[in-house]
Formats: structure tokens, C-alpha cells, sequence
């Protein structure tokens, strides 16, 4: 298992916003989310190439509306690697080059916040968004 430190705050991640980063940690696309509510979505997370990690660990809790405890957690473990490409050729000679674990997860209904917290090697990232 990976053994990065766990993330001071998590990362509230806006309507506008679709592949951000946190801890080291970058993660999408989450624009298509509200489009898989409640059932499965590709969901890619990656650091920077050249970092050393031979899995990445995915921990998916939903919170519900309004604030509460969170759901009891899935756990994703990848360990397939890929090299995203972004759409836009513009952004990929400007972006960097990232090392991805590609795979799905499945989200909870409308109403509800999912909280994302990915480990790949060293590094921790936590995203939230409101679904």
C-alpha cells in the first residue's frame, strides 16, 4: 500500500474547474460527474511524471447534504499506469506530463458531497465536490 501522508484540508473543487491538483496529487475529469450520479464514472488521478509509485489508493466517502458523517468508505487500489493526454493540444505542450492510474468509481445520488482522497507514493491529495 501506498504510505504518503494524509492531506491538511481537502480541496473544494469548483463547478469550472476539471482536472485539479492537491498534495501532488491530480485528479478528473470532474466535469462529467453530475452525469454519473449515483453509478459508475471513468476517473482518472496522477502525479507528476518521474514520481515513483507503483499504485495509487483511492479512499470515496459521500456526505450528505447539510453536513453529517461521512458514508462508510470504498477503497479503489490501482496499479495500471497511463499517460493522460488533454483534448486540447494547446494544453498538452503547457501542461505537465503527468503519470496516471486510470480507472472508475462510483458515486452517490444528487445532494450529496463526495470526498476524495487519493495516495500515490509520498504524495496525498483530497478533493470535495458537491454532486
Amino acid at each position: 500500500m501506498p504510505t504518503g501522508r494524509a492531506a491538511a484540508t481537502c480541496r473544494t473543487v469548483s463547478p469550472d474547474e476539471n482536472e485539479p491538483q492537491s498534495g501532488g496529487v491530480y485528479a478528473g475529469p470532474f466535469y462529467t460527474m453530475d452525469a454519473g450520479l449515483g453509478g459508475p464514472i471513468k476517473f482518472w488521478v496522477a502525479v507528476a511524471a518521474g514520481e515513483s509509485a507503483p499504485q495509487a489508493l483511492l479512499r470515496v466517502e459521500a456526505i450528505p447534504k447539510g453536513g453529517g458523517e461521512p458514508s462508510e468508505p470504498a477503497f479503489y487500489v490501482r496499479t495500471d499506469k497511463a499517460t493522460p493526454v488533454p483534448e486540447d493540444s494547446t494544453e498538452a505542450a503547457s501542461g505537465p506530463t503527468l503519470t496516471a492510474f486510470p480507472g472508475q468509481i462510483f458515486l452517490p445520488g444528487k445532494g450529496q458531497t463526495v470526498k476524495i482522497t487519493v495516495t500515490i507514493g509520498d504524495h496525498t491529495g483530497c478533493f470535495l465536490k458537491a454532486l
